[in-house]
């Protein structure tokens, strides 16, 4: 029967249909062009004489030249033909874009590269340079992922996962949340756990030294928030004995052009040796600085001073009620009398209207005293209106000029912590996460199957 333009009825498919009974292809064309063809294969081509899979489409920009932002596959919104799914190949950047756009907004949403099979999410400059690139400087997440168990996963020989825009003034890099632990990261060789990795399960870095922000001034690496405790930093391997490697066997790490650990709370840093009697809560390999108050208990002010048997040996600081400073010299006695003068630049640190002052003759005399003090200087005589000529040694002591003059003041001393509330995961409490590669991931339907 003949095929009606104007529509068909009563028809038999498998004699009456639109289409070849030979090998040549059938081709649809309006305005004197071809538009669609369906090969003698079976392939159709929209956009293209030469179909090599069952659906080939092929956009261009009207003249017969490619559209360099050509949506080979449009999908469009009845309620809004403007919101629209594009689907295309970028043959000027060379890569393909998946994009969910309205008009005349920003077009390019997921990219994925044609140099290795990089992805990239927002990107809207240059391709992708890794496996997977986000950008958006108009959002507040680059990736949220929500699981019950691991959120993001990631295994590298180098960095598993790398995160921040230079850009962003006041935003984070990685922002997580856990039950167990917002971020959990390891380095190292686990089937060699005594092989020295130079690696770091967390590394943080702040380009710049003063960055205004919801943190004020002070730009962090690492920056952790808790009821207890913010940043918890567990080491796990334990000094080879006698080790003289020369390595940091350290919970948490810091290093910095200007502080590598900052703290601030009622207590700023708190230490506590693991082991008692061995070991310490603080070594510090250069100069200390304190202001305030420095309060030692439980032990001796002491300093440890090379002997030259090689040992080092302590020497216990002179302890006093009040805060004294002192200070030491020589002076010579002629004819019984000297009047000497207290150092000018120790008397302005000390309270000079009242001092002391001890006296050693260096020879034979009937004794020495002190005969009249003044905040500047002071005056000798020999005993019993002696006359010696001979030098002598002084001790002036005085009260620190700076400070309060309470005497044995009462001090409250700072509670006694207790282990920190935080122990990694073990296999009876929460299954470690799995760091194997792909190819020997096993199901975890059930993460918590073992234990149970």
């Amino acid at each position: 029967m003949p095929w009606e333009l104007t529509g068909n009825a009563g028809t038999n498919p498998p004699n009456d249909f639109l289409g070849t009974t030979d090998a040549q292809p059938l081709v649809i064309s309006t305005n004197g062009a071809e538009r669609v063809r369906v090969d003698d294969n079976g392939n159709v081509g929209i956009g293209t004489t030469t179909p090599d899979t069952k659906l080939t489409v092929q956009a261009d920009d009207g003249s017969g030249a490619a559209d360099s932002r050509a949506a080979q596959l449009r999908l469009r919104s009845a309620a809004n033909p403007n919101s629209k799914l594009e689907i295309g190949y970028d043959n000027v950047g060379n890569f393909a874009r998946i994009a969910a756009l309205t008009e005349n907004v920003a077009w390019r949403n997921i990219v994925l590269a044609n140099n290795g099979g990089n992805v990239g999410i927002g990107t809207t400059t240059a391709l992708p340079d890794t496996k997977l690139e986000v950008q958006g400087s108009d959002v507040d997440r680059g990736v949220f992922v929500s699981a019950r168990y691991i959120g993001v996963e990631a295994l590298a020989d180098g960095v598993g996962v790398r995160a921040g825009d230079p850009e962003c003034n006041a935003a984070r890099g990685v922002r997580a949340f856990g039950e167990i632990a917002g971020v959990y990261a390891r380095s190292g060789d686990a089937a060699a756990p005594d092989r020295l990795s130079p690696g770091w399960g967390v590394i943080g870095k702040v380009f710049g030294t003063r960055i205004q922000g919801q943190f004020g001034l002070w730009a962090s690496g690492v920056r952790g928030s808790g009821p207890r405790l913010g940043v918890v930093g567990i080491g796990e391997t334990f000094p080879p004995p006698e080790s003289e490697d020369g390595l940091v066997y350290a919970g948490v790490y810091g290093e910095g052009p200007l502080a590598g650990v900052y703290g601030k709370g009622m207590y700023a840093v708190v230490g506590e040796a693991s082991l008692p009697g061995q070991g310490a809560a603080g070594s510090f390999n250069g100069n200390v600085y304190v202001n305030g108050r420095f309060v030692v208990y439980g032990g001796p002010k002491s300093a440890a001073v090379p002997h030259p048997d090689g040992t080092h040996r302590l020497l216990c600081a002179v302890e006093s009620p009040e805060s004294w400073f002192e200070d030491f010299g020589r002076a010579e006695l002629r004819d019984g009398r000297a009047e000497v003068t207290v150092d000018p630049d120790f008397a302005a640190l000390v309270e000079t209207d009242d001092y002391h002052v001890f006296l050693t003759a260096e020879g034979e005399s009937n004794g020495l005293y002190i005969s009249a003090r003044t905040t500047s200087t002071f005056d000798v005589r020999e005993q019993a209106e002696g006359g010696s000529t001979l030098n002598f040694s002084y001790r002036i002591v005085a009260r620190r000029k700076d400070v309060s003059r309470e005497r044995l003041a009462v001090v409250e001393l700072p509670p006694r912590w207790s282990a920190p509330p935080y122990e990694l995961p073990d296999d009876e409490a929460e299954p470690e996460p799995d760091l194997k590669r792909p190819e020997q991931e096993q199901d975890r339907e059930s993460p918590n199957e073992e234990s149970s």
